[in-house]
C-alpha cells in the first residue's frame, strides 16, 4: 500500500499550486484506501497510475515554463538553454524536477570526476539503489535505461553527458528518470 503521509504531503502540494482541487485528492486518496473508485475522467480511462501521481509528474505549460538559475562562474548558452527547455517540455518533466536535473548536470559538468571516482559512486549508487528497490533493483534500472534511451532520441548526447559528468549514477536522478517512466505508464 502507498504511503498515505507522502499522498497528504504531495496532494497538499498540488491543491496549494492549483494542479488538483482538494476533493480530487480525497478521491484519489478515497481509492487508495479502497474505498471509492478515484474521481475524474482520466482515472476512469484505465490509467497506469492514479491522478495524484499523474498531476504530480505534470510538466510546465510550455518550454518558457523551465527557467534555470545560473551557477556563479558559468556561462550561459542561450541557443543550448533553449534546446534544454523545449526538450524538458517536450518531455513533460515537471519544472522542479527540471530545475534539479539542471543543477545536477551543471555541478558534474563544472567538477567532472575521473576514472576512480566513477567507479566509486557506480558502486555506492547500486547499493543506495538495491536498498531502495530491493528485488526489483534490476527491472527498475532497466525502466530507467530504457527510459534514456527513449529521451537520447530527442536529445542526442544525453548518455555522453550522464557518463561524462557522473550524473548517470546520481541516484535521485535515477529514481526520478524511474519515478517518471512510472508515472507516465512507461514501465512495461
Amino acid at each position: 500500500m502507498e504511503d498515505l503521509s507522502a499522498h497528504a504531503a504531495m496532494g497538499a502540494a498540488l491543491v496549494e499550486f492549483g494542479h488538483m482541487t482538494s476533493e480530487a485528492v480525497a478521491a484519489d486518496r478515497a481509492a487508495i484506501e479502497g474505498n471509492a473508485a478515484p474521481a475524474g475522467e482520466a482515472a476512469v480511462a484505465a490509467s497506469p497510475v492514479g491522478p495524484l501521481v499523474a498531476a504530480a509528474f505534470e510538466g510546465g505549460a510550455s518550454p518558457a515554463s523551465y527557467q534555470f538559475e545560473h551557477m556563479p562562474g558559468v556561462q550561459s548558452d542561450p541557443a543550448q538553454e533553449l534546446a534544454l527547455r523545449t526538450f524538458f517540455h517536450a518531455e513533460g518533466v515537471p519544472v522542479p524536477i527540471a530545475k534539479q536535473m539542471n543543477a545536477i548536470f551543471t555541478k558534474g559538468a563544472l567538477n567532472p570526476p575521473n576514472d576512480v571516482q566513477l567507479a566509486a559512486s557506480k558502486h555506492t549508487t547500486m547499493a543506495a539503489l538495491s536498498k531502495q528497490w530491493g528485488a526489483d533493483t534490476e527491472k527498475n534500472l532497466a525502466t530507467a535505461n530504457r527510459e534514456i534511451d527513449r529521451m537520447e532520441q530527442s536529445l542526442p548526447g544525453l548518455k555522453a553527458q550522464l557518463l561524462a559528468t557522473g550524473v548517470g549514477n546520481n541516484v535521485w536522478l535515477i529514481s526520478t528518470i524511474y519515478n517518471m517512466a512510472q508515472a507516465k505508464g512507461r514501465t512495461a
